[in-house]
């Protein structure tokens, strides 16, 4: 059981990794929550965390919380003052960031922070004296050398009681597409209950015995919802992607690491298929027998005739084969979600035995709050998570409306935005999703679309967009992304983009 990663240095044998043992985990979480303490983190103040994904993301976060501090993540690709916006709202006292580029950040707006008592550096080159307290920069080694007393240590103490189920633990900054993100706060007791949930579902882990790959920012909710939390719960090894990840590189990770739990966004999974289009061009006939054979299997379940197909062992061993040469044969679950799911996306991956399990939710239910695990389907998102109530708000003759979602996965608020917050909530306590959809008498949830992107044409009608961008993109394989628009005008209109061959970011 171990958080793995490899070092940034180009030397460095890319086949190795570096293991840290969760006794280790565990004493540097508590090196780094003395740490903050020393640099002045009070109570409920907000710790700040500027960097990409690695082990000491995951001790200060946990530090922080230990504490009785909030956690920011911020994105590493904000500008300098889309940061600023985050400490500022946070009244962030420390900030943590990786690298010099994003120190940089700092230095520009850190005369308009009063509240910001210390910012510390991961990793070197450093621009500042590492010892020099008086100046409020610091670097991560140095601080982790320090020798902390027995009245920190005692403070420490009193901080961990202090800590209520009821507080907020998580600042997440949404990324909203009108006016600056929003500071959503998630309590303590919402991150456990969610995580708890989800876990029961989750019949497969076997404690200690598991692995994932951290490579989605972790200051997204998701992210740190499987990627920290369920880690931690089931004891999982955790393997951190480079910081190419995205660029290329990812695939090859996970063909190293063969994760028994993923989470991707549906890009992701998209990526994974133009792979394997790639690996199969010598033996395309085969392959495609042995998946529309397994395929066939699904869809026999899914109209109720379990029994009906079982696809032949060949065919099983054909796929196994593809799994494998995609790092995917060990997954036991296989996690979508942060946007449309295509059905030809999920009809890809049953073929390969690895049904997409999406989970819908928002970072205002602190994640994914429905999930079917029971049998694969193509229409729903599933069904809520144990103790969360779904409702249609308003529905019209069809059963569609607004989607509400209440339950302990509730958000506390927005930060110092009360009006906005008022605004999230129905008078009964759910939240308003934002989402249009449908509830069928099983309790699956279907999502047809945002209602910001419903188009109503001059004639009157409502057109959710996605459907037909989603069929577009079935029938036109070689189109990558469709985007209707159509709002009050007399006809739609389709605007195109092309999927384009990368054959060095295929080999990657």
């Amino acid at each position: 059981m171990t958080l793995a990663y490899k070092a940034d240095n180009p030397g460095h044998n890319s086949n190795n990794w570096t293991h840290i043992t969760y006794n280790d985990y565990f004493e540097n979480v508590e090196k780094a929550a003395l740490a903050l303490l020393h640099l002045g983190v009070e109570a409920r103040s907000s710790v700040a965390i500027l960097a990409a994904n690695c082990p000491e993301w995951f001790y200060i976060e946990l530090a922080a919380l230990r504490i009785n501090a909030v956690v920011a993540g911020i994105y590493t690709t904000n500008s300098a003052e889309a940061v600023y916006h985050v400490l500022e709202t946070s009244d962030a006292s420390v900030v943590v960031v990786d690298n010099s580029q994003q120190m940089e950040k700092i230095r520009a707006i850190r005369s308009r922070l009063p509240k910001l008592k210390a910012i510390v550096q991961l990793s070197a080159p450093y621009d500042f004296e590492e010892t020099d307290e008086k100046s409020g920069y610091y670097s991560w080694a140095n601080l982790m050398q320090l020798d902390f007393g027995k009245g920190l240590r005692n403070e420490l103490l009193f901080r961990e009681e202090d800590v209520a189920a009821n507080m907020c633990s998580l600042l997440i900054f949404t990324s909203g597409t009108v006016g600056l993100p929003k500071g959503v706060m998630v309590s303590h007791d919402a991150v456990l209950y969610v995580v708890q949930a989800l876990n029961k579902s989750l019949t497969q882990l076997k404690p200690g015995m598991e692995s994932c790959i951290t490579y989605l920012p972790l200051s997204h909710i998701a992210s740190q919802f499987f990627d920290i939390f369920l880690g931690m719960l089931n004891g999982a090894n955790i393997y951190f992607a480079d910081r190419n990840a995205m660029k290329g590189t990812l695939c090859e990770t996970i063909k190293k690491v063969r994760p028994t739990w993923f989470f991707g966004v549906p890009r992701i999974f998209e990526k994974l298929i133009e792979r394997q289009a790639k690996t199969e061009e010598e033996q395309k006939t085969l392959y495609n027998n042995a998946r529309e054979l397994v395929l066939k299997q699904y869809m026999d379940q899914m109209a109720g005739n379990i029994s009906a197909t079982l696809a032949p062992g060949w065919a099983l061993d054909i796929v196994k084969e593809i799994k494998m040469g995609l790092g995917l044969d060990c997954l036991k679950y296989c996690f979508t979600g942060g946007a449309s799911v295509s059905e030809e996306l999920k009809l890809h991956f049953l073929s390969l035995d690895l049904p997409l399990v999406e989970a819908f939710g928002m970072s205002e239910t602190c994640g994914g709050v429905t999930a079917d695990f029971k049998r694969p389907n193509l229409q729903t998102s599933g069904q809520a998570l144990a103790g969360v109530e779904f409702k249609i708000d308003s529905p019209d003759i069809y059963g569609e409306g607004e989607i509400l979602i209440r339950g302990r996965c509730n958000f506390m608020g927005y930060l110092k935005e009360p009006h906005k917050t008022r605004e999230a909530f129905t008078e009964d306590g759910f939240i308003k999703s934002g989402d249009i959809g449908q509830l069928d008498a099983g309790g699956n949830v279907y999502i047809n679309g945002r209602i910001k992107e419903i188009i109503i044409t001059s004639g009157g009608e409502n057109i959710p967009p996605i459907y037909i961008e989603d069929q577009i993109k079935k029938l036109l394989p070689c189109v990558g992304n469709a985007m209707v628009v159509g709002d009050n005008r007399k006809y739609l209109t389709v605007l195109l983009t092309f999927k384009v061959r990368n054959e060095n970011s295929i080999k990657k």
